[in-house]
Order: C-alpha cells, then structure tokens, then sequence
C-alpha cells in the first residue's frame, strides 16, 4: 500500500508559505508581530499536529513570554499555553514542563485539568 499525504495537508503547505511570505514583509505588522511570533507559532501548531512535539516546543520556547502579542482571547492563549505544555512533556522535557505549569496556574487552586496536563 502506498502512503499518501493526509486529507488537507497540500492546504497546510500553502498556509505555512503564506505566513512565512508574510513574516518576510517589510511592514510594521510584520516586524512587530508577524516575525518574532506569529510565524513560530504557526509552525508550532503544524509541527505538533505533526506529531512532532519536540521541535513544536522548540519554536515555542522563546515565544510564549510574547503569546498576548498577537490577540486573541483567553481561551486561544490558553490553547497554545495546554500545547507548550503538553509539547514539553512528549519531548522529555519534564522539569521545564513542570516549571511551566507551576507558572501557569501561579497562586491559584488547581483544577482537575489542571492536575491531568501537569502529569
């Protein structure tokens, strides 16, 4: 049986192309947003649908300190932060992961959730 590429993946491709033209763009948005963090974060989100949480970690290391910067709600920033996280864990990274959810729940009571993605 020959493998084929997953339903969609052609699109993924495009899009990746479209956010790295973009990020290359000498504009103001770009510079300030498009560069330094949404195109890690694109690539990130493609690599860990990948399956490969490592390098989605990897891209995403030096931008969650920056993740408000490119907008969205609570709940999107709270979608990359479970992603990091979970990221961390698949790529061994268990002492920064655990760092990481320590920051991300600060002072508060954790929640069951809370207590499943920290392991």
């Amino acid at each position: 049986m020959r493998w084929r590429a997953p339903a969609g993946a052609t699109r993924w491709k495009r899009g990746l192309a479209s956010v790295r033209a973009r990020s290359a763009a000498d504009d103001e948005e770009a510079r300030r947003v498009w560069t330094p963090v949404g195109r890690p974060v694109v690539e990130a989100a493609a690599a860990f649908g990948a399956g490969d949480r490592a390098r989605a970690a990897q891209l995403l290391d030096p931008v969650m300190p920056l993740m408000t910067a490119i907008g969205g709600s609570d709940a999107q920033d709270d979608l990359f932060r479970q992603t990091y996280l979970r990221s961390l864990q698949a790529a061994g990274r268990y002492v920064d992961a655990a760092a990481y959810a320590a920051r991300m729940t600060g002072a508060k009571t954790r929640t069951p959730l809370d207590r499943v993605l920290a392991g």
